[in-house]
């Protein structure tokens, strides 16, 4: 590992992050996608579009650097976690 980090949780830390963010999520039903998303290098990361669009997201945190290459279909953006990190400590 020489010094980085993993970003992988453990299921206790998946536990926890989820039992911190789950009051402020909100459900969403997923129909057919109105935004015209782009062919994806990964068609199983395509969810995570249409909940962005449904939800009517500001931004989608997302460690898949592919994604990042996306061209915007949306009203929202998809950044890295770094990014996000970055925004929430203002």
């Amino acid at each position: 590992m020489s010094g980085t980090r993993s970003r992988h949780l453990a299921d206790q830390g998946i536990e926890a992050l989820l039992g911190d963010f789950l009051p402020f999520a909100e459900p969403v039903e997923v129909k057919e996608a109105t935004a015209a998303f782009p062919r994806l290098p990964d068609p199983d990361e395509r969810i995570f579009l249409q909940l962005a669009e449904a939800g009517t997201a500001q931004l989608l945190v997302m460690g898949d650097q592919d994604l990042f290459a996306v061209p915007p279909a949306g009203d929202f953006r998809i950044i890295s976690p770094t990014e996000f990190e970055v925004i929430l400590r203002g």
